[in-house]
């Protein structure tokens, strides 16, 4: 991967160990970058999909997610992370932990590895609020529960969080490494490190919190800086929250469970004009493209 952009941050192990990414809003600049060539096909197969183009500055305060209606919200064989990833892009500030289950790892028709999840999930709303969207996710999976706190929506484990560990008093001003860095140190546990930061520099943040939980400091980091979610995962492949696209397709090929035997494609979420509508689809790419970008 080149060093062009920060947008995407891919493992190749499935099974890395727990990571926190942080997310900042992507610049337009960066989004114009990883803007893609007119003329080729979305994710579907389907002709005449436009090139991307980066999102105007005044997108999020002209936009309030939890009222407005999503065109349409489509997602096929897809895993949570996608699903997420997807609200991430239509500038929900969405923020998610993941069960602490090892999924089954699903592949395609051509045996390239697509992810390990232990749901598929399969939904097809139009006009739904995102509320109406995460009661429907949290309905095919009952193992989540979301909740709308100050600002920031949390996709959280029903049972058994990892991040209901108490850290704190915390009153540092510095950079969100080393706020991390001290409250794991001080709270004698490694659960918020190792930490993927993606996006443009981070900025200094300023925490004055008593004792609390490793949620409500991840959280109170967040909603100092727009844009800005968490996620505590054990694999990934994140691209940056963005706010451009207005609906979602992200419907995978019929895919069974096995190990991938085809390392020359990936799929990727990008954003494309589908029908004159901003939307977030799949694309299966080659591996070189990694280099390439």
């Amino acid at each position: 991967m080149s060093n062009k952009t920060p947008m995407h941050y891919i493992t190749r192990n499935p099974c890395l160990a727990l990571v926190i990414v942080i997310l900042a809003m992507t610049s337009a600049s960066a989004f114009a970058e990883e803007a893609q060539d007119p003329g080729r096909n979305d994710a579907q197969g389907r002709p005449s999909t436009q090139a991307r183009a980066p999102p105007q500055a005044s997108i999020q305060a002209s936009r309030d997610w939890r009222v407005e209606r999503i065109p349409r919200f489509s997602a096929k064989n897809a895993s949570l992370f996608y699903v997420v990833n997807a609200l991430n892009r239509l500038g929900v500030p969405l923020c998610h932990e993941e069960v602490h289950v090892p999924g089954d790892p699903y592949v395609d028709s051509d045996g390239v590895g697509v992810f390990y999840t232990g749901t598929l999930l399969s939904l097809d709303l139009s006009q739904a609020t995102v509320p109406e969207i995460l009661d429907k996710i949290c309905a095919l999976d009952t193992r989540y529960k979301w909740e709308n706190s100050d600002g920031l929506v949390a996709l959280m484990p029903r049972l058994s969080s990892r991040l209901a560990l108490e850290v704190g008093p915390i009153k540092q001003k510095s950079s969100i490494l080393d706020v991390l860095r001290r409250a794991s140190s001080a709270s004698g546990t490694s659960i918020l490190m190792p930490l993927v930061i993606i996006g443009p520099p981070m900025p200094v943040v300023d925490i004055d919190l008593p004792r609390c939980t490793a949620a409500d400091l991840l959280s109170a980091i967040a909603r100092q800086h727009a844009g800005m979610t968490w996620h505590v995962t054990e694999r990934a492949a994140f691209s940056q929250f963005n706010g451009w696209a207005r609906a979602v397709e992200i419907e995978f090929p019929q895919l069974r469970k096995g190990k991938a035997s085809n390392v020359s494609s990936y799929y990727d979420i990008v954003e494309r004009l589908v029908n004159g509508v901003p939307t977030v689809v799949i694309e299966k790419r080659p591996v070189r493209a990694i280099i390439d970008e």
